[in-house]
């Protein structure tokens, strides 16, 4: 008996080494296969998706413009009583220079 380990009271058989290394051997194929499985359904799961952006992107423009159209009637209702108001144009790039804000 070695220092530290107990002693064993019979040899390794050569049948338990050999009979866990097949086993081994399916559990990797299995685990490969199932890899194998998983990005097949991955790469079909974005394909799907690339088919249907299209569509989904047509139906967010069109939910855009609606909703752009209803913010500038909107503008124009809350702004009609100003003189020289344009609706929709940018109110930072006017072409008069204005002083930078004191921190």
């Amino acid at each position: 008996m070695l220092a530290g380990y107990l002693a064993r009271d019979r040899a390794p058989s050569r049948f338990s080494s050999l009979h866990s290394e097949p086993s081994l051997g399916k559990c990797m194929k299995s685990a490969s296969e199932m890899q194998r499985e998983a990005l097949k359904e991955e790469k079909e799961k974005y394909a799907a998706r690339r088919a249907i952006l299209p569509m989904l992107q047509a139906e967010e423009d069109e939910r855009f413009v609606k909703e752009w159209k209803n913010y500038l009637a909107e503008e124009a209702r809350i702004m009609k009583d100003v003189p020289g108001w344009k609706v929709g144009e940018s109110v930072y790039n006017s072409g008069r220079w204005m002083p930078l804000c004191n921190w």
